[in-house]
């Protein structure tokens, strides 16, 4: 996205008023402390503005006149770059106000050709008519010369009958000296009518005896105006006139237009000369604002971004955009305010600030972000921004976002992510209503090809015509169009070809998801023990049957363990997250019986996977009786794990289990076997029989022989 350049003459580009202020204008030694300007403590021109003001005048405010003093001292100040006193006088001349048209009427007046060179370049710069500078821009042709001259005499010209009559009676003042006449004539060449020519051509009456100096100028003046090569040759100019002036005004024009095509080049390249110092203009500009930035507080830099984002060039609307994304960086709080200010570059000229907009206000958290975009979307004729605000919108989904990006599905190149805008809008559940629905439905059908974004934003909103012709296409060879397809009627709540298709790899995961529903009972658990999963997707079956689960009711998770326990994908870790449900309980909710069978489940499955810690936790918190024999086997491992060896005691006060105990756990935890092995010595040394002793002995060989690690 290229910037336009609006006027490609400006050479200079002057700080906002505002901005100026923060320097405090001027130091003790009369230099301005600012980067960019040297001013002088004291005006150089007394200005008209600071004495008492005239009936036609309007009363200046304070700031005004503090404006004025300020502009006029960078225009006087020959310390200053052309193009920065070029800028003071345009800002002069944009305050439209006799005062301030006072400071560059005197400026023209001076005798400085370089002040009132400025003061021209100014002229040339706006598009502001001020018929208030004419009388003073044309008697400063008497003394003009270069580029002087030249600016002046295309300024000039804007003003037509007003101004060449002025012009045309310098030329032909013989009372002004010869010097004090070139310049009005060589002026009269730049207006190139045929009024002009008549102006050009009574100089060279004979009767006028002309010197030739003006001779020379008059060619001069006529071969710039016409493009005809006759320079100083009085004959053949006679003679041209001698049919031209008889020439329709369309025939006429028809000629110059003709004659100056190899002139009109020459002028574009001029003006892409002027094109390149603007833009180096204000990038200088731009790095003196950079460099100002740096020394200002927060607060100080706050105050003045509006201004900035509002400034008439585009690299100072630009660096203002960054320096909120800068503050934002640095976690300053952008108030309300300064935020709406900052969504009007929105409609930006420039499509780059314009989307620099948008991705600020995203990241702004602007609670009016998605409206502001969508509105602008609307309007918006770039590819690239387009596409960004589609980006932006996806992200902020809203029904003003879905509404502006049904206008785009049928858009080859935009429609997959506007689809993608309306698909966000229906998750995040805002309001569309039934005609808003309809419209994107009818948008929809229309679209030809279908990307498989479409089809699954389809598959959501379409009529039952298009589920039933979508149906067929989840067997369809493009995998990408199967997911989508079913991921919009998980959506849409039609669940069944999902549930058919579950062998489907691309179609599996939403199938899950299907039975994933707040009225999931113990049927849909046998659905999901029938739908076994591959390795990749094994997570996705637990959440779903943990989900569930979680549906049936407590007196329900036994047959639901035993359901699991008979499928190769419900591990013990599985297991027992789903039955620690249980320990949850209120009292109340299920039977003594029904949680004494839980706890030992549970337990059981804590063993399994050596935590006898919960193991035997769950099953003291039940406090149940546990008399059959696998209840008190269960307690006596528990207890013995965790060394509570008098408890594991009173349930198995024989040896034969702790010897069998012990033989189960040395390969499995030796630090574990070790402890439980001094116990049994400790506990029932001398008791056991020849067999137990023999296979005690045999464990405690292997124990001794490993090494074992030190607890932690």
């Amino acid at each position: 996205m290229s910037e336009p350049v609006n006027n490609p003459n400006r050479t200079a580009r002057l700080p906002s008023l505002a901005w100026i202020g923060v320097f405090g204008i001027i130091s003790g030694s009369g230099a301005c402390q600012s980067p960019l300007v040297h001013i002088p403590a004291q005006p150089v021109i007394a200005m008209a503005a600071q004495g008492p003001e005239t009936a036609d005048e309007p009363r200046l405010s304070p700031q005004q006149q503090q404006d004025i003093q300020w502009l006029q001292s960078i225009l006087n100040n020959p310390a200053n770059e052309p193009g920065t006193r070029a800028g003071a006088a345009e800002r002069l001349m944009h305050m439209r106000l006799p005062q301030a048209n006072a400071v560059l009427i005197a400026a023209l007046e001076d005798g400085d050709d370089n002040m009132a060179l400025a003061v021209a370049k100014a002229m040339q710069a706006t598009e502001i008519e001020a018929e208030a500078l004419l009388d003073a821009s044309v008697a400063s042709l008497k003394r003009a010369t270069g580029s002087l001259l030249d600016t002046l005499a295309i300024v000039l010209a804007r003003y037509d009958d007003a101004a060449l009559e002025r012009v045309a009676a310098l030329a032909e003042d013989d009372k002004l000296s010869t010097t004090e006449r070139l310049g009005p004539i060589h002026a009269l060449g730049t207006f190139r009518s045929k009024a002009a020519a008549v102006e050009l051509m009574a100089l060279l009456d004979p009767q006028r005896d002309e010197p030739t100096e003006i001779i020379h100028a008059v060619g001069a003046a006529l071969q710039r105006g016409t493009g005809l090569p006759y320079g100083s040759d009085e004959g053949k100019w006679r003679q041209w006139w001698a049919y031209a002036k008889d020439q329709p005004r369309e025939q006429w024009m028809s000629n110059i237009v003709q004659r100056l095509s190899e002139q009109l080049a020459a002028a574009e390249q001029q003006i892409y000369r002027e094109r390149e110092i603007a833009r180096r203009t204000e990038n200088r500009l731009a790095e003196a604002y950079r460099n100002l930035f740096a020394t200002l507080s927060f607060d100080d830099q706050l105050a003045l971004l509006p201004t900035l984002l509002d400034d008439s060039l585009s690299s100072i609307r630009g660096f203002a955009l960054d320096r909120v994304a800068r503050l934002l960086r640095d976690s300053v709080r952008i108030g309300d305010e300064l935020q709406n200010i900052i969504a009007q570059r929105l409609h930006d000229e420039i499509p780059a600030l314009r989307q620099q907009t948008a991705r600020l206000l995203d990241q702004l958290n602007h609670d009016q972000t998605s409206q502001k975009v969508a509105a602008r979307l609307a309007e918006e004729t770039d590819a690239e921004l387009i596409h960004s605000f589609l980006d932006v919108l996806i992200r902020r989904p809203s029904t003003a976002a879905a509404l502006a990006a049904t206008d785009l599905l049928g858009d080859a190149e935009h429609g997959a992510r506007a689809s993608d805008v309306i698909w966000q809008t229906l998750l995040a559940e805002h309001d569309l209503h039934a005609e808003q629905m309809s419209s994107i439905r009818d948008a929809l059908q229309k679209v030809e090809p279908k990307s498989p974004r479409h089809l699954r934003l389809l598959a959501r909103v379409g009529d039952d015509d298009d589920a039933d012709a979508l149906e067929s296409m989840l067997d369809h060879d493009d995998s990408q169009i199967r997911r989508k397809i079913a991921e919009g009627f998980l959506r849409r709540g039609h669940r069944q070809p999902l549930l058919d298709r579950a062998h489907d790899a691309e179609i599996y995961p939403f199938a899950l998801r299907s039975l994933q529903r707040p009225d999931a009972d113990f049927s849909t658990l046998r659905q999901l023990a029938s739908m076994p999963p591959t390795e990749q997707a094994l997570n996705m079956w637990a959440e779903a049957v943990e989900y569930v689960v979680a549906q049936l009711d407590a007196d329900q998770l036994l047959e639901a363990d035993e359901l699991l326990s008979a499928t190769d994908a419900a591990d013990a870790t599985l297991r027992a997250t789903l039955l620690q449900r249980a320990a949850n309980l209120p009292a109340d909710a299920i039977s003594s019986r029904q949680r004494d069978r839980l706890a030992m489940r549970l337990a059981q499955l804590y063993l399994d996977l050596q935590n006898p810690a919960d193991a035997h936790a769950v099953l003291e918190s039940v406090n149940g009786d546990f008399d059959s024999p696998a209840g008190k086997l269960l307690r006596f491992e528990a207890a013995a794990l965790v060394g509570e060896y008098d408890t594991a005691a009173s349930v198995m006060p024989s040896p034969e289990q702790w010897v069998e105990l012990l033989t189960r756990i040395e390969r499995i935890d030796a630090n574990a076997a070790l402890q439980l092995h001094d116990e049994i010595i400790r506990r029932f040394e001398g008791e056991l029989g020849e067999d137990l002793k023999s296979e005690f002995e045999a464990v405690q060989q292997r124990l001794h022989s490993q090494p074992v690690e030190s607890p932690a």
